[in-house]
């Protein structure tokens, strides 16, 4: 397990515009064009959580790992669907490699992000921002068998704003509806019991959070960084 996270960077992103000015030097250009293809690639290495790909982010680093048998029913219907035993096993036997394939490159995933339709709460003026009702004992589930829940939940339960620019905040959203995206590495897998019942859980170390806002929760409008 890692040692305690706390947030370090905040930023208000509303009303923002990144524009390369018409005397820019050739030089600038070129880190420009440099910093977007790098951008390019660290995008390119996250993968979102979902009931498609939680499977093989979870069985990957399982120390138990569930049995081809039960794998095959994410790869297809037709296998879950099969008439009988017979055909089950010939869909079995194709199935495999692409469940091997899947769990190597799952193995080699680092950074893993989770998206989260939200609603916006009352500013708190005491505290000086918004509740997110994200956090300590919040978890996502993906189906009946895997769920996300956070390994260090510090820093995601508030939007830490001032006043004013909380103004600015919840008016760039409409009806108060946001998407928050939280991006972080895998810190543990384990089967635990959430409400009730037993989940294969995967515990996301977070390292930063964004907040989308605007008509279609496209814009990013907030986001806050995080170090061990």
């Amino acid at each position: 397990m890692k040692n305690y996270k706390k947030y370090i960077i905040t930023s208000l992103l509303v009303g923002m515009t990144l524009s390369v000015s018409a005397a820019e030097t050739p030089a600038a250009k070129v880190d420009t064009e440099e910093a977007k293809k790098t951008a390019s690639v660290k995008k390119e290495k996250v993968v979102t959580l979902s009931h498609d790909t939680v499977v093989w982010a979870y069985e990957a680093r399982a120390e138990l790992p569930s049995t081809d048998k039960k794998l095959a029913e994410y790869v297809s219907s037709d296998y879950s669907n099969a008439e009988d035993e017979f055909e089950r096993q010939e869909l079995l036997e194709k199935i495999k490699p692409i469940i091997k394939k899947r769990i190597q490159e799952a193995s080699k995933q680092e950074v893993y992000t989770i998206v989260l339709d939200k609603y916006l709460n009352e500013y708190d003026f005491q505290q000086k921002g918004f509740p997110t009702e994200v956090g300590e004992g919040s978890f996502v589930t993906h189906g009946n068998v895997y769920a996300t829940l956070f390994a260090n939940p510090e820093g995601l339960d508030f939007i830490r704003v001032n006043k004013e620019d909380a103004k600015k905040l919840m008016k760039s959203l409409t009806n108060r509806k946001y998407k928050v995206e939280i991006t972080g590495t895998i810190d543990a897998v384990k089967e635990m019991a959430l409400n009730g019942y037993r989940y294969k859980t995967i515990q996301l170390w977070p390292t930063k959070m964004v907040i989308y806002g605007g008509k279609n929760q496209k814009e990013k409008v907030w986001e806050t960084s995080f170090e061990e």
